[in-house]
């Protein structure tokens, strides 16, 4: 096996890992807080904020290691010992609020911000880990930047293929199989082989040169990449809440809407990330491509609610006393049809986003490239976890939020200047403005009915 393939193996277990643990924070974090919504919200808070860190953190750094692979290994060992503090963490806090219960009883905000820091204090050490790890290993697979549209999307590709199988693992199987603790447990050997494999490929690496960022590489600023990887971020994470929103009204239960919904979006990622690393090299510059998959993913979303009604017949309940084996492949295929494609279409931003930015900083450090655009599609995830079921769902509806989301993909069309010349840029007008033209005048996704009605 090659380095490169070794690598990607790697990052495919750490992928996996990090979901599993994620997926087991939310049913302790249930616990905690006393119901989903605030569990899965200090969840993802959580998990992105501390990705967030991580990523500015490691990128920052990413070119003073002169063995950037052990600070790999480091990063995912160093990621084990936090997750495995996390369960006695959560019961010190636990006991702490116990004690302190009767003088905060009567103030039910207080009582509830405490629990709020106990989560957050429990689980962002390991989250910080998580996220420092794409841009370590980005400085350990590449010198510079030049090298991140190719072998850069590849692993970030292979990571998010382990995160989908670690998040179906984790809903779906491992708890059942071995209960929540050897679910656990599961993850936290998968992030320890990843580290440990990474130790041991150390010992054949050279040390390497301390690198600083030089200056704009023979390109321009990252302001245009982190403010499309920030869109990027918003736009998938507030899709995937809404998505999961819309699915939690025809199957059984809310916790496997959650599950189905969060599989498909990963596996989509991760095959846009595939798709993104093919396309750069062969159909045109990334900065263009971008654009294009931005158009399909302002159109997809905005059909969806027509298409999901259609497909469900009218929100009926998907596999309704089916087996269980039948109910699961009922709620995924009804997931990849429904919300595959615009997830597919959003999958791609964030890779043709690396491959711009390789373009425009070739000489730059790579993981301080990845460091700085994770970051900013981290940033813009928290956001649109947030805003769309506090702000999107409350003023537009289940259905107007997704027309919402899909105008701030137009956004990454039209709202950066284009260099290239301009046929290509009157193409997407035209296709985006027909289709959006020919939906809403069909079947419109603001008039398709929000509740199936008896006869």
């Amino acid at each position: 096996m090659t380095r490169t393939g070794a690598l990607a193996l790697l990052f495919l277990l750490s992928g996996a890992g990090a979901l599993v643990a994620e997926t087991v924070w939310l049913r302790w974090m249930r616990g905690l807080l006393g119901a989903t919504a605030p569990a899965t919200a200090a969840t993802l808070l959580a998990f992105f904020a501390g990705n967030a860190l991580g990523a500015i953190a490691a990128g920052r750094l990413a070119g003073r290691w002169r063995h950037p692979l052990r600070a790999y290994a480091a990063v995912e060992l160093l990621a084990v010992a936090c997750a495995a503090a996390v369960p006695a963490l959560l019961a010190l806090g636990a006991g702490a609020i116990d004690s302190a219960y009767d003088g905060l009883r009567d103030s039910p905000g207080q009582l509830a911000a405490v629990r709020f820091a106990v989560a957050l204090a429990a689980t962002l050490p390991a989250a910080v880990c998580f996220g420092a790890s794409f841009p370590t290993l980005g400085a350990a697979a590449l010198a510079s930047g030049a090298r991140l549209g190719s072998t850069g999307v590849t692993l970030y590709a292979v990571n998010t293929l382990g995160a989908a199988l670690g998040a179906a693992a984790g809903a779906f199987f491992l708890v059942e199989a071995f209960g929540v603790r050897g679910s656990y447990a599961a993850g936290l050997l998968a992030t320890g082989a990843a580290g440990i494999g990474a130790l041991a490929l150390s010992a054949r690496e050279a040390p390497r040169a301390p690198t600083e960022d030089a200056g704009n590489g023979g390109g321009g600023s990252l302001t245009g990449p982190a403010s499309v990887a920030f869109v990027s971020g918003f736009g998938t994470l507030a899709a995937q809440v809404l998505l999961v929103q819309s699915h939690a009204q025809v199957l059984n239960q809310s916790v496997h809407a959650f599950g189905v919904v969060l599989v498909v979006t990963l596996a989509a990622l991760a095959l846009g990330a595939a798709l993104a690393g093919t396309l750069a090299r062969r159909a045109g510059p990334p900065e263009q491509l971008i654009g294009d998959a931005a158009v399909a993913a302002a159109l997809t979303l905005a059909a969806f609610p027509p298409l999901f009604w259609h497909l469900t017949d009218g929100l009926a309940f998907s596999g309704a006393g089916a087996p269980w084996p039948a109910y699961l492949f009922a709620c995924l295929g009804l997931a990849v049809v429904a919300a595959g494609p615009p997830l597919l279409a959003g999958g791609l931003v964030f890779p043709l986003t690396l491959a711009w930015a390789a373009e425009r900083r070739p000489d730059a450090p790579a993981g301080r490239l990845i460091g700085a655009l994770l970051a900013a599609n981290t940033a813009g995830a928290m956001v649109g976890s947030i805003a769309a079921p506090f702000l999107l769902l409350p003023r537009f509806g289940p259905w107007g939020a997704f027309v919402a989301v899909a105008i701030a993909y137009v956004l990454v069309v039209f709202g950066r200047r284009d260099r290239r010349p301009t046929p290509r840029r009157t193409l997407r007008i035209v296709v985006l403005a027909g289709g959006w033209a020919t939906l809403f005048s069909l079947a419109s996704p603001l008039e398709t009915p929000l509740l199936r009605l008896a006869p």
